[in-house]
């Protein structure tokens, strides 16, 4: 006959093994969120579409190239002054285009920002639209919503 007795240590690894399991359940789903984030490309976009147009001024706005953005946006939207701190909210941003809608010389672009702070977890996020027209063959931003434009 064989006689177990107890300690107590079965009863401390009952209450421990929930939290076991939901610990490695939490660091497999940020695994693989991390290894999605990582394994996308940034898509290029026709520079004489609207959204290339978008994507370009987008890409300078967070490089802080004011003087390339300005090449993108109408001579109504150049009076656009920019005082913020741009980087305060367009470091480490993550942008999406959203729908696109072409009516003849107009357009608007649709833009999803979102940013990341230093611990790589949502800073916040921002909802865009950009209106363009058609200049010529050359399309330019006549409005862009925060944090892109003057409004």
């Amino acid at each position: 006959m064989v006689v177990r007795t107890t300690d107590g240590d079965d009863e401390a690894m009952k209450e421990k093994t929930p939290l076991v399991i939901g610990g490695t359940i939490g660091v497999a789903l940020v695994a693989i969120v991390l290894v999605m984030g990582l394994g996308r490309e940034i898509q290029s976009f026709d520079t004489a579409t609207p959204e290339g147009v978008v994507q370009q001024y987008v890409q300078a706005m967070i490089d802080r190239d004011l003087d390339s953005a300005e090449l993108h946006r109408s001579s109504q939207f150049a009076d656009c002054e920019f005082e913020r701190d741009l980087d305060g909210y367009l470091h480490d941003a993550r942008v999406i285009l959203g729908v696109v809608d072409i009516d003849g010389e107009g357009a608007t672009v649709e833009v999803k920002t979102t940013q990341y702070n230093e611990t790589g977890l949502d800073g916040g996020e921002w909802d865009s639209t950009f209106t363009l027209t058609l200049v010529g063959e050359t399309w330019l931003i006549e409005t862009a919503t925060w944090p892109y434009g003057c409004d």
